[in-house]
């Protein structure tokens, strides 16, 4: 009786999460087996694994979406399914989805037959749906580890290149330094609180608990980590080593899929668990918001190299998304989702683009490498255009109307100095945009590039970005009513 109510309670409602790990393990078992049987190899086992992926991210997000109006804490109070966690989870699973549509033009290219790389893409994904549905702190410890150790693998999976060797290498090490102060931090409030429920902390800070000096010093380090995690300033230092070294189609992952579980967890534990008392957070997040700005637009400017760009440019759009989630007022959280989802719609576009071209003509490594696409492929100049100028905030495009939402939702909130100086700084960024254009239709080379047309997949996610960037800056009120209830979902 007490184990039909268990999976009753419990059970029935991480079904998406269960039925993945089966997948995941089913998977392990057919690629270990086909590619070692000389009788049952494929030509390509990478390709067949990464087509059944898809099926699996597809097939799980079918079974989130069957639960995507309960409220439920579950497994004793370390998980929750709700509204917020099941968006989340399928926004997750979408970009997955949406990144291995692209990556299969990289297999094909390339012929590896390393399948492994796949199962450590589902289990990232693992990783980040259980994120999604954290309620403790113990949860968001190991879903955080689970998808950090598939990362630093993916990072250097490419064992031919010792540029992706050293990546893989340096991200290990700072990210186990930022895994030990995230735990450090999480043993002291538990050794003053006696709890790690999110709830509980919440009930405890607003008694006033969060008055010891030492609970503050284990809020700092927890938010230490979490700054590394993000990629936001001071701790952004890996980023563009990473994203460098990292091969191409794994700096697409990167810089996409993690963002929306990684923010869901900050705002779960500061706004909404420590939102009562939010002075000691607060200060640090406006700070880290504001050096994010001026670390992604000062020393993006001096970059040549296009993954270096995008990851100082990806530290810089963290400092908007911070801004609105220290206002630590709902318009302020609005805000800062909306800006996010905004932002990976922009990078869906971006790094398909850049994956693409590396796929099917030359290597784009320099800004250089963009000269002439306009004579060759205009299409694909055109929507490398609006897609650098959606990240600049150039109307007509959505990135305009999301940076005005962050900037208006931090002036209600008092934060005049904050708001300003990102204000003045953010113009900068547009500089490095502006010579994203020169570079694509003014720049010439000496030896001109020869550029293929892309694959139907790849065009039709640059079709959908571009659209849903002109499309939402004219009628932007239904995404920006989804993440006004998601807001109102994190705190009723």
């Amino acid at each position: 009786m007490i184990v039909t109510n268990f999976l009753e309670s419990s059970l029935k409602f991480f079904l998406p999460e269960f039925f993945l790990i089966s997948a995941i393990l089913v998977l392990v078992l057919y690629g270990s087996i086909f590619s070692v049987s000389k009788e049952y190899q494929f030509p390509l086992i990478h390709l067949a694994v990464s087509r059944v992926s898809l099926m699996i991210l597809i097939v799980t997000c079918f079974l989130v979406l069957l639960n995507v109006s309960c409220t439920k804490i579950v497994f004793h109070g370390a998980f929750i399914c709700d509204t917020l966690s099941q968006c989340a989870k399928g926004f997750s699973l979408f970009s997955t989805t949406t990144y291995l549509v692209v990556n299969i033009s990289y297999i094909k290219k390339y012929r590896r037959n390393a399948f492994e790389y796949q199962i450590l893409i589902l289990l990232c994904v693992l990783g980040l749906m259980l994120l999604c549905s954290s309620y403790d702190l113990l949860s968001i410890y190991l879903a955080l580890e689970l998808q950090s150790l598939c990362l630093y693998v993916l990072a250097a999976f490419n064992r031919e290149s010792a540029y992706s060797t050293e990546a893989g290498l340096k991200y290990f090490i700072l990210g186990v330094f930022s895994s030990g102060l995230l735990l450090f931090g999480m043993s002291i409030l538990y050794g003053f609180t006696g709890t790690t429920n999110l709830e509980d902390l919440r009930i405890l800070f607003h008694l006033g608990a969060m008055s010891n000096s030492t609970i503050q010093t284990g809020v700092a380090l927890i938010t230490c980590a979490f700054l590394f995690k993000i990629s936001a300033a001071p701790f952004h230092i890996w980023t563009p080593d990473v994203y460098e070294g990292a091969p191409i189609n794994t700096t697409f992952f990167f810089a996409v899929t993690p963002k929306t579980a990684l923010v869901l967890g900050i705002i779960r534990f500061y706004p909404f668990s420590l939102g009562v008392q939010p002075e000691i957070w607060q200060h640090i997040f406006f700070f880290s918001a504001l050096l994010s700005v001026v670390a992604g637009s000062f020393l993006a400017l001096k970059q040549r190299k296009m993954k270096r760009l995008f990851a100082y440019s990806a530290v810089g759009h963290i400092g908007y998304i911070l801004l609105g989630i220290a206002s630590c007022e709902i318009d302020g959280l609005h805000a800062a989702i909306f800006y996010l989802l905004i932002y990976l719609i922009s990078s869906f576009g971006i790094w398909s683009l850049i994956t693409s071209i590396n796929n099917f003509s030359i290597k784009v490594t320099t800004l250089a490498d963009f000269s002439l696409i306009h004579k060759s492929n205009p299409q694909l100049a055109l929507s490398g255009i609006l897609l650098f100028f959606s990240l600049a905030g150039i109307p007509p495009l959505s990135g305009f109307y999301a940076k005005f939402c962050v900037f208006i939702a931090s002036m209600n909130s008092a934060v005049y100095v904050y708001s300003l100086a990102i204000l003045i700084i953010s113009v900068i960024s547009t500089y490095y945009y502006l010579r994203m254009v020169k570079s694509t239709y003014f720049e010439t080379k000496i030896k001109r590039a020869n550029f293929y047309p892309l694959p139907k997949e790849v065009s039709h996610v640059l079709s959908t970005s571009c659209s849903l960037l002109l499309f939402l800056f004219i009628n932007p009120n239904l995404l920006w009513r989804i993440s006004y209830e998601l807001c109102l979902h994190l705190y009723f």
